[in-house]
Formats: structure tokens, C-alpha cells, sequence
């Protein structure tokens, strides 16, 4: 059995991800008087949850499929945008950055959602596995 290669718009998804994460951390650089505040550690890992899911899942589906046409780069494009964007508001999470990263964070699983459905006729589908990243998108 032949093993899988990731490609390049692979592996500049994990990039995109590398980064939002360097972003996150950064959060936990500034210290207040060489202590590290237990409401950003809090935040921090909070965010960190959804930014690890939405990773992981989009890397099994990219293992389960192994699709690379262009539907499927378009998708990865598009979820780049997102979690581009789900960046921006990290700074302002405290405020009104809150409500945007948990939209952001819908739209992505949401696509994923999207995705196994429109694979629904390759082997392998599971109708319940695309009913619950749909149920687990609104819930999210």
C-alpha cells in the first residue's frame, strides 16, 4: 500500500494554523509583573479547543477522502480566510472578538459539514458522521 502525501496546499493549511496558534500564545507573553494571569491562561486554552478541533477534523477528513480537486481546494481556501480571520479577533476577545470567533468557528464546522455531504456518494460515507458535525456546528 502506497503511503499518502500531503500537499502543498496542505501542509500551507497547517501553516495557517501555526501561525493562529503563535497568535494565541502571544496572549500568554505578556506577563503583569513576571506572573502569568490565570484569566488569560483561562483564555487561552479555551480558545485553543475550538482552533485544535477544527484542525483535526479537516485533517482526518483530508486522510479519509484524500481528495485534491477543486472543490475541495476552493473549501481549504475558503476555511484559510476563516481562520485567518478568526485571528483578527483574538485581540478583542474580551469584547465584541468573542461573538466573531464563535461565528467564524460555526462557519468553518459548518463547511466541514458541508463536505462530507457532498461526498456522501464515496465509499466510506457515513450518513451520521455528516448529521452530527451538521448538529455539532449549531451547537458550537
Amino acid at each position: 500500500m502506497e503511503m499518502r502525501q500531503a500537499t502543498w496546499l496542505e501542509l500551507f493549511f497547517d501553516l495557517v494554523f501555526v501561525a493562529l496558534i503563535g497568535i494565541l500564545t502571544h496572549k500568554l507573553g505578556h506577563l503583569h509583573s513576571g506572573h502569568l494571569d490565570y484569566k488569560s491562561l483561562v483564555q487561552v486554552v479555551l480558545l485553543f479547543a475550538p482552533i485544535w478541533w477544527v484542525w483535526s477534523s479537516f485533517t482526518i477528513y483530508a486522510n479519509k477522502y484524500e481528495r485534491d480537486d477543486r472543490v475541495h481546494r476552493i473549501v481549504h481556501l475558503m476555511v484559510m480566510a476563516l481562520i485567518i480571520s478568526m485571528s483578527a479577533t483574538i485581540k478583542t476577545i474580551e469584547g465584541v472578538g468573542f461573538k466573531y470567533f464563535a461565528f467564524l468557528y460555526f462557519l468553518t464546522r459548518l463547511t466541514l459539514g458541508i463536505l462530507y455531504y457532498i461526498n456522501k456518494s464515496n465509499v466510506g460515507f457515513n450518513k451520521s458522521i455528516a448529521k452530527s458535525i451538521f448538529v455539532g456546528a449549531g451547537l458550537s
